[in-house]
């Protein structure tokens, strides 16, 4: 499925099974009237992939 929201911005991060297979995702999105996108990436990615390694972690 394809989703685009205009004013939007949005990161996707894998979360994975310790085989390496995806279960799921954490998606983070903003919105550009507040940030531009790479203000959002410098500052969301960071949390999403911490997100994604604890949740990797705990599995």
């Amino acid at each position: 499925m394809d989703e685009f929201v205009q004013g939007e911005v949005a990161i996707g991060v894998a979360v994975a099974g310790r085989d390496g297979v995806p279960l799921g995702a954490i998606h983070v999105a903003g919105s550009l009237s507040e940030w531009t996108r790479d203000a959002f990436v410098r500052h969301a990615a960071p949390v999403a992939a911490e997100a994604a390694r604890a949740i990797n972690g705990s599995l």
